[in-house]
């Protein structure tokens, strides 16, 4: 078994595919090139989302006014969207450190089990 953690959220390593998740989200603000460095990436990509060309897009990630909440309503719905049919580990990892040496790990751990039959 092996076990990788994002350094602080999830989003770290999916902001780290910065073209698709602009694309993806209709961003109008630069997306961070070092995700990892950031306080809060939730808060981070739900920030880049207030500014995003569609309304359905700031409707869902954004919490609306005076809720109390964090995220929107179908924030984690549009992240699952955006996480399966988006977004490329192999692309966001020169942006994530903890996300390439995730990749190196699980790459490591599949030449040693090529070998082995079932």
């Amino acid at each position: 078994m092996c076990l990788r953690l994002a350094v602080r959220q999830v989003e770290a390593w999916l902001l780290a595919d910065r073209d698709a998740i602009a694309r993806h989200f209709h961003l109008r603000r630069q997306v961070p090139d070092r995700p990892e460095l950031e306080a809060d990436p939730k808060v981070v990509l739900v920030n880049l989302c207030r500014t995003s060309r569609r309304r359905d897009v700031r409707e869902g990630m954004v919490p609306r006014e005076a809720s109390g909440r964090a995220i929107g309503p179908e924030y984690v719905a549009l992240v699952r969207d955006f996480a399966a049919n988006g977004w490329d580990p192999l692309r966001a990892r020169p942006n994530a450190p903890s996300l390439d040496r995730a990749i190196r790990a699980i790459e490591r751990m599949r030449q040693l089990f090529d070998g082995v039959e079932s």
